[in-house]
C-alpha cells in the first residue's frame, strides 16, 4: 500500500485520492465512521494491517469558533488524534504527511510567513494546529512532512465558493470580512504538491498554498463574478462586526520559497 487518508471524505481527502488514482498508486481513504483518529488502537490496527509507505493525516476538527467553544473536544482531535497516528506510523515504519494551518500566526507580520517565523496562534484551533505540528515534528518518525496551508477549496464538504453561491442565489444579504488577508487554495493542487512531498525524502516544515492574495471579500467578489451571478448584495465589513468567538489573523499569507511543487518525487 502506497498511500492511507485520515479524514478521507473531507475535501483534501477526496482530492488526494483522485489524484493518486491518476498517478498509479494504491491509496485508502478512511473517514471518522471507519477510523476515528482519537481510538489510538485502532488507528494502529488499521495502519499496521495495511502497512503503508505514507499516510497522509487530513483528519482534523476545523470549526474554528467550534474549537473556541470547547477546548477539549478540540485538543482530543486535533493533537490526540495526530499523536495517535504519528505512534502507528513510527511502530509500522511509515511516514507521515500532517496538515497544519496558517492560523499558527497571529497576522502581524505584514508578509507572507516563512517556515521559520515564530508561529503566535490567536486561537484554541490554532494552538491545537501547532500543538500537533510538534507531536509529527517530535514524534520519531523518520520520514515526517508537517504542511501548512490556508483557505482551501474544493470538492466535496460545504465550502468558502459554494456558500456564496448558495447564500447570493437565495437573495441573502452577503456580508464579508474585508479585513484577512490570504491566499485561497485548491485542493487538487494542494493534493498534487503532497504527493511531489511525499515522495520526494525531504523531511521537515512545508507551506504550501496557491500564489496571490486577497480578502475574504475580494474571494466572496471574484466567485459571484466568475459564475456570473449579478446584482447580489454584497458587503464588506469588518471582522469585529460578526462577533466571533475566536480571533482570526488579519494577514496570513504563506511563504512558498521552498517550493513544494518543484521537489522532484521518487514514488515508483
Amino acid at each position: 500500500m502506497d498511500l492511507l487518508i485520515t479524514g478521507a471524505g473531507g475535501q483534501l481527502g477526496l482530492a488526494l485520492r483522485s489524484c493518486a488514482k491518476a498517478q498509479g498508486l494504491a491509496a485508502l481513504g478512511a473517514g471518522h465512521a471507519q477510523v476515528d483518529v482519537t481510538d489510538r488502537p485502532s488507528v494502529r490496527s488499521w495502519v499496521l494491517a495495511h502497512k503503508p509507505r505514507m499516510v497522509v493525516h487530513c483528519a482534523a476538527w476545523t470549526d474554528v469558533d467550534g474549537c473556541e467553544r470547547d477546548r477539549t473536544r478540540a485538543e482530543l482531535l486535533n493533537v490526540e488524534g495526530t499523536r495517535s497516528v504519528v505512534a502507528a506510523c513510527r511502530e509500522a515504519g511509515a511516514g507521515v504527511v500532517h496538515i497544519s494551518s496558517d492560523y499558527v500566526f497571529d497576522g502581524t507580520k505584514g508578509a507572507p510567513y516563512t517556515e521559520t517565523d515564530e508561529p503566535r496562534p490567536l486561537s484554541v484551533y490554532g494552538e491545537t494546529k501547532l500543538a500537533s505540528e510538534r507531536a509529527v515534528l517530535e514524534g520519531g518518525v523518520a520520514e515526517h512532512y508537517v504542511v501548512r496551508t490556508q483557505w482551501l477549496y474544493g470538492a466535496g464538504r460545504k465550502n468558502f465558493p459554494q456558500a456564496i453561491l448558495a447564500r447570493a442565489k437565495a437573495g441573502e444579504r452577503l456580508r464579508v470580512v474585508d479585513d484577512q488577508t490570504g491566499s485561497p487554495t485548491y485542493a487538487m493542487d494542494l493534493a498534487r504538491a503532497l504527493l511531489v512531498l511525499a515522495g520526494s525524502g525531504r523531511p521537515g516544515l512545508y507551506h504550501a498554498s496557491n500564489s496571490g492574495t486577497c480578502t475574504w471579500f475580494d474571494f466572496a467578489a471574484h466567485v459571484l463574478e466568475v459564475f456570473g451571478v449579478k446584482g447580489a448584495a454584497l458587503e464588506a465589513i469588518e471582522s469585529r462586526e460578526l462577533d466571533r468567538p475566536a480571533r482570526r489573523p488579519n494577514y496570513s499569507a504563506l511563504d512558498n520559497s521552498l517550493q513544494v511543487l518543484r521537489v522532484t518525487s521518487t514514488w515508483s
